[in-house]
């Protein structure tokens, strides 16, 4: 509740919109953590189902949960509402249809930031496919403690494009502005940037312990005119954000990430293709930058992109992006 003046490590920001399917799932995860420093901020989105009255009971019932109510504004302006409000030292996001797996994730983190105090712990996840019941279980992330800065992005692909999967420490937040784009698909992507940009070191956690649900009718499966142009327009500002007076190690490492940016607009792209909706020029313009990341994903993509051009990549990667399950 806003009155809480002990001492708070985490503060769990979730927004919420018709989840009522999923949300105690997610609340149950959080609330089952051995470390209990934390809060629980539920921010419902003007919410037609019944998320709002489910917030509204956890709330009740347990003194480190705080519930907002506003009307439907978009995840992007649920978060910022949430942050505006948040106590804790480091702060992690968490959609309401995702949960975390396993009741020791808190604890091990509280370890690192008692040890080294780093901007950011990132730590590893899973997709689970609503579906048909499966897992989709992601390469262990390769355990750093003692920060390290930028090469974690470089050499180590350590780092995706999602505000999930990691414990931020709040002074960025205030110091640079951190807020989210409203009313934009994919607004992950941009933040994620100048997060990058924002963060002077970061530690892992080898625990994949977000799992992000797959669900066959969500937000972020829904690839249409307005998430490809959003993508668009987030990809155009980050290749912006001025890093002439970084380091090269930094430099390397962001251009790694902005070919990540790419390649999943390239494969969005490909899921809509026999809509007619891609942007040929745009690719053309950007699928440069893949050749800078090293994994085989991206190089696949840039050959194939500058042999065979961008309809028949696009082509190939409609027939395998939902067999090999690449967004």
């Amino acid at each position: 509740m806003q009155g809480r003046k002990e001492k708070l490590l985490y503060s769990v920001i979730i927004p919420i919109y018709n989840s009522d399917k999923y949300l105690r799932a997610c609340l149950n995860s959080i609330l089952q953590q051995v470390f209990k420093e934390y809060e629980i901020i539920l921010v419902d989105d003007g919410s037609v189902d019944d998320s709002g009255n489910i917030c509204d009971e956890y709330a009740r019932k347990y003194s480190n949960i705080s519930i907002y109510h506003q009307k439907n504004a978009g995840p992007s302006a649920a978060r910022n509402l949430g942050m505006r409000y948040a106590k804790g030292k480091y702060w992690l996001f968490v959609d309401s249809d995702d949960y975390l797996e396993g009741n020791d994730l808190f604890c091990n983190a509280s370890e690192i930031v008692q040890n080294y105090d780093p901007d950011v712990i990132i730590f590893g996840f899973k997709k689970y496919f609503e579906y048909n019941n499966s897992y989709k279980i992601e390469k262990p992330l390769k355990v750093i403690r003692n920060p390290v800065s930028y090469s974690i992005i470089e050499n180590d692909n350590q780092f995706v494009l999602s505000a999930s999967g990691k414990f931020i420490k709040s002074t960025l937040f205030r110091e640079n502005n951190l807020l989210f784009e409203d009313n934009r698909y994919n607004e992950d992507m941009d933040w994620c940037a100048r997060l990058i940009i924002a963060a002077r070191n970061f530690s892992v956690l080898g625990q994949n312990a977000y799992v992000y649900r797959q669900r066959s009718k969500s937000r972020s499966k829904v690839i249409g005119e307005k998430h490809l142009k959003d993508i668009e327009q987030n990809i155009e500002q980050c290749f912006q954000y001025n890093i002439d007076d970084r380091s090269e190690t930094f430099k390397a490492a962001y251009k790694k990430y902005l070919a990540r940016a790419v390649s999943m607009y390239v494969i969005c792209c490909a899921i809509g293709f026999y809509k007619g909706e891609y942007n040929e020029p745009f690719i053309k313009k950007y699928y440069n930058i893949l050749k800078w990341e090293s994994r085989k994903r991206e190089k696949i993509i840039y050959f194939t992109i500058r042999y065979f051009g961008v309809k028949a990549t696009l082509i190939l990667l409609h027939i395998v992006a939902w067999e090999k399950r690449l967004v």
